[in-house]
């Protein structure tokens, strides 16, 4: 697997799905990692053979697991950026649906441990950012899930918020799709008011404006000026601009593509404990992520 990695190429024939469900079944992260980063990269080059050679793993593994396997439909910030065929779209819109009927406390609320963890409710943002990507798609899954949550309030906010980490990278299309679901003269639910701050930490000109023409009033705009998790939001964010620079380098071969593949993950695996595996590569990884703040500056469409 590292080999193929190491080559940045599709490698669907050469590594088995067996030993990517072995390592996504590992009770730590570092060990899913080479099988996250392995999926992404032969789902950026043989889509369609790599979507369906998924089936079988999404069907044999367990719920944190199935995670990962829709983290890895995420696209790369590669310049330009490669839409699904409309055939693997589908696909994931199965996967996630799938997901949310069998394991509906983890597509709300997000994983229970690990690093997907400290991501939140992110089950939709992979099939939200690729509905975008295939040209503005309105988000049919998620209207779907609100109109059959309209007479639940609390359900309807929860399938709203899983808009707030589309919305970091793409608000405009989040907030015109909310139009035509939420009556701004209605008072909004706690959790709808989180997605709105969640998504102007990023965005608060693009957000406050869109409040404004649509008449909200002047204490609820204050509410959602202040009521966002700065500290959380911006460290989910990172993290995910993370494995976007982890998988892009790897795909383009750079030397940090190559740091990860010929030492980082080596060492992962090597590894006997969490640990030991942040202590080896822990003070390294933090200056990567210290100097990748351009990357997600760019990747959220902030001034340098």
């Amino acid at each position: 697997m590292l080999s193929t990695l190491r080559r940045g190429s599709g490698g669907l024939n050469d590594v088995s799905i067996g030993d990517i469900k072995t390592l996504l079944q590992s009770q730590v992260d570092p060990a899913r990692y080479p099988a996250h980063h392995q999926l992404a990269v032969w789902l950026h080059h043989r889509p369609w053979e790599a979507g369906n050679a998924m089936r079988s793993l999404f069907d044999d593994v367990d719920a944190h697991a199935q995670l990962w396997c829709l983290m890895a439909f995420l696209p790369s910030s590669l310049s330009p950026p490669v839409p699904f065929p409309w055939d693997v779209l589908h696909l994931l819109e199965e996967f996630t649906a799938r997901f949310a009927e069998e394991n509906e406390a983890e597509f709300f609320h997000g994983a229970e441990r690990g690093v997907l963890y400290s991501l939140g409710g992110v089950s939709f943002l992979p099939l939200g950012i690729r509905y975008i990507q295939a040209g503005g798609l309105d988000f049919p899954f998620l209207s779907s899930l609100l109109t059959l949550s309209k007479d639940s309030p609390e359900k309807f906010a929860l399938t709203v918020r899983l808009l707030a980490p589309v919305g970091w990278f793409h608000p405009r299309e989040c907030l015109n799709f909310l139009d035509a679901f939420l009556d701004f003269k209605q008072p909004l639910h706690a959790r709808t008011l989180e997605t709105f701050a969640n998504m102007r930490i990023f965005h608060p000109g693009i957000v406050d404006a869109h409040l404004q023409e649509r008449g909200v009033d002047r204490g609820v705009q204050h509410r959602i000026k202040t009521s966002a998790d700065l500290e959380q939001v911006t460290y989910r964010a990172h993290l995910i601009s993370t494995q976007d620079v982890r998988i892009t380098s790897i795909l383009l071969g750079s030397p940090y593509g190559a740091w990860l593949t010929d030492c980082v993950l080596p060492g992962y695996l090597d590894s006997k404990t969490p640990q030991e595996a942040a202590h080896r590569f822990g003070d390294g990884l933090f200056e990567t992520l210290r100097q990748c703040d351009w990357h997600l500056k760019r990747l959220l469409g902030l001034p340098d």
